[in-house]
């Protein structure tokens, strides 16, 4: 069944190489208790790991079933060790956190042994350790230990024992014990043992092999010829997932300190990372409103008139040059234009503001009739809004409400609630103080330009041909830098004034002249139309904005009058780019920096971690468990612990941001600054389950494949 041939084995060094096995020709019987005995460093152990497939030979074979091991692949090498193999090891080499049932599971479970129960109860009693069955490893004496490592070496049935001086930890009474299990296995099986003790060798073997300085110097009982009838198979060895599960939850629990330790440590740079994500998100945040603020008192400026861009040329210090002062643009903004405006995406922008210098002729009745021009009153039209958060923000209500309609106008105040002594004489109030409501639902008339001059004013407040308007409500300004109180109205209370203008006697009168306004001005002004003087655009964001300027710039590419703007925003746009790239690169510097470090410190950690279990993956290699199974068994611990890692550094940011908000407002007055979303928290935990994973994974690698043998 089991053939060594010319096996040798050197171990390399620096300095030299050590030869631990020489010319090793041993033929087993399929039923046999062997004792290798001979002196500490003789090379027993090394002979022993190489039969168990857990060392490899320099050169040479092992024939198994006929099959030379020359041609094994780790497949093979895995299916031998978990069915051929049962190794009983003098340190025990059991999982301390399992129960005495589940260490004897594991090689079935990774044989793929389905109804496993019985089996395993049968080889625990004929072991004699049906009362300790559920028992957890650190609870069994000595002897009994060595029982639970009898028990799983012979649950599977494999062909060949190997015992590598099983009673080297145990009393004399437990040491007999244990013996006389072995030897009642030898009866059906291939009994391997290694041991120095000449006593032990001679009273329970029938076969002594001698070996000295790596060779063999003597065998009692040797075999000569031997022929194999069977045939070396191979069936895939697979743990399942629920088992690697299992492995890892217990493992964890049973090592509490050490798991807080490292998900400690793994979850400081994820901390650092999400309380810099908290700042950035408020910072943002922060910087989205001083966007919107900036556009609100900064929009995109159309006027009538604009200084041209002054070009730069590369001249010299030491000249002066003349210049051209003929510099000044006019804008030909005209119905065309306006309907071109007007048509512009609505996503893009908050609200079109249009400054008109539209007169409306007022009369209002109190005790008597008061005649006056808008123009004296502040008249001006409210903002034309695509987002109705716009106005709110913009203009507060302090009492009644928001205009609807082109028969209602607004008093807007400034910041102090000032309101301009016309209005207020206007409706003969005087009083310095005066309550909010004595001004709501006040009316107004507006006349035609041709009524105005009527001297018959009872006729004239009741004409039918008036535009009443009433005051319902009053604003605070906050958008514009201008101290004096207003009236706003909406755009179609202006069309309505035009339309009834338009075909007025002073408008035809071709002679109309005006000492400080053009012709076309005082044509607008008098009504006939709603051209107005400046157009200011509000756009929605920075990226809105650009959009906002290639549709104006698209207007000048396909006609011969350019309309120039001004970008007011522009800088102050520039200034809060440069700032925000400048946080960001800083706070991504810092986000790598910890990402790295967290990174290696969880390679570190791990590695440290898994050299620790060097015995557990001894455990798993010699009970057939393939390489790919034992690192995916660390993978999943370094799941779980990344992933509580992640969710320990989110509890202790959510912690943490407590107090910083605090100190925050209390030192810059902005509150609630610092903010992890649940987004960004899925975020971290994920990072933290891949720096985790990539930390780890070379470390498993690395570990496991590290020469693991049995001593």
């Amino acid at each position: 069944m089991l053939i060594l041939r010319n096996i040798k084995k050197i171990y390399h060094t620096n300095k030299k190489d050590y030869i631990a096995l020489e010319n090793i020709n041993i033929n087993f019987r399929e039923k046999e208790f062997v004792a290798i005995l001979g002196p500490s460093g003789s090379g027993k152990t090394t002979l022993l790991n190489i039969i168990g497939g857990i060392d490899k030979y320099t050169s040479g074979t092992t024939i198994i079933d006929g099959i030379s091991t020359n041609i094994f692949g780790y497949k093979q090498w895995d299916y031998y060790r978990n069915n051929y193999i049962g190794f009983i090891f003098q340190d025990y080499k059991l999982f301390n956190n399992l129960s005495v049932y589940k260490n004897v599971e594991l090689p079935l479970i990774i044989s793929g042994v389905k109804n496993r129960r019985n089996k395993i109860i049968k080889i625990i009693r004929q072991v004699g350790l049906y009362d300790c069955v559920n028992k957890k490893i650190g609870e069994l004496s000595g002897g009994q230990k060595q029982r639970v490592v009898v028990a799983r070496a012979l649950v599977n049935n494999p062909k060949i024992i190997l015992a590598d001086e099983p009673t080297a930890s145990l009393d004399n009474k437990n040491s007999i014990i244990i013996m006389d299990l072995i030897k009642k296995v030898s009866k059906n099986k291939l009994v391997i043992l290694v041991t120095h003790n000449k006593f032990l060798a001679k009273k329970y073997s029938n076969r002594i092999i001698y070996i000295k300085v790596g060779k063999i110097i003597r065998d009692t009982n040797p075999l000569y010829n031997i022929y194999s009838k069977q045939k070396f198979k191979t069936n895939k060895t697979k743990i399942n997932y629920l088992t690697v599960l299992y492995l890892c939850v217990n493992n964890i629990r049973s090592k509490k300190l050490r798991t807080f330790l490292t998900v400690f440590a793994s979850s400081i740079s994820i901390i650092s990372i999400s309380l810099i994500l908290s700042l950035s998100n408020g910072f943002s945040s922060r910087a989205k409103q001083f966007e919107k603020e900036s556009f609100q008192s900064f929009p995109i400026l159309i006027t009538q008139s604009i200084k041209r861009t002054s070009i730069k040329h590369n001249k010299s210090n030491k000249y002066l040059y003349k210049s051209n002062n003929n510099n000044e643009h006019i804008n030909n903004i005209n119905n065309n234009y306006i309907n071109y405006i007007s048509k512009i995406n609505k996503s893009y922008i908050d609200a079109i503001l249009y400054n008109r210098i539209n007169n409306f002729n007022i009369i209002v009745k109190t005790n008597r009739y008061k005649k006056i021009r808008s123009y004296e009153l502040s008249f001006f039209e409210l903002p034309i809004t695509t987002n109705k958060s716009f106005i709110t923000k913009n203009y507060k209500l302090l009492s009644g409400r928001y205009p609807t309609n082109k028969n209602e106008v607004v008093i807007v105040v400034n910041q102090n609630n000032d309101i301009d002594k016309k209005i207020l004489e206007l409706f003969d109030i005087s009083n310095k103080k005066i309550k909010i409501e004595k001004i709501i639902n006040k009316e107004m008339k507006i006349l035609s330009n041709d009524d105005f001059n009527n001297e018959d004013t009872n006729n004239l407040y009741n004409n039918k041909n008036n535009i009443t308007i009433k005051i319902v409500g009053v604003l605070k300004d906050n958008i514009s830098l201008n101290d004096t109180s207003k009236i706003g109205y909406l755009n179609e209370l202006t069309n309505e004034v035009v339309k009834k203008n338009k075909d007025s006697k002073i408008i035809k009168n071709n002679n109309l002249l005006a000492s400080n306004m053009t012709k076309k001005q005082l044509m607008t002004y008098l009504n006939h139309d709603s051209i107005p003087t400046a157009i200011s655009i509000y756009p929605s964001s920075f990226k809105n904005k650009n959009k906002v300027l290639r549709y104006l710039d698209n207007y000048n590419d396909h006609n011969k009058e350019k309309i120039i703007y001004s970008d007011y925003g522009k800088e102050v746009g520039n200034y809060l780019n440069k700032i925000i790239k400048f946080i960001t690169i800083i706070l991504t510097s810092f986000s790598s920096i910890s990402l790295i470090l967290t990174s290696l410190m969880i390679g570190i950690i791990t590695y440290m971690s898994i050299l620790e279990k060097a015995n557990e993956i001894q455990i798993l290699k010699s009970i057939g468990t393939s390489n790919r199974d034992i690192i995916k068994i660390f993978k999943t611990e370094l799941l779980i612990t990344g992933t509580l890692s992640g969710l320990s550094a989110i509890l202790v940011t959510k912690i943490i941001i407590i107090p910083i908000n605090i100190i925050l407002h209390n030192v810059i007055g902005i509150n609630k600054l610092a903010n992890l979303t649940i987004n960004d928290s899925i975020v971290l935990i994920t990072i933290s389950i891949m720096m985790a994973l990539i930390g780890g994974y070379t470390s498993c690698v690395k570990a496991v494949k590290r020469k693991i043998t049995i001593s």
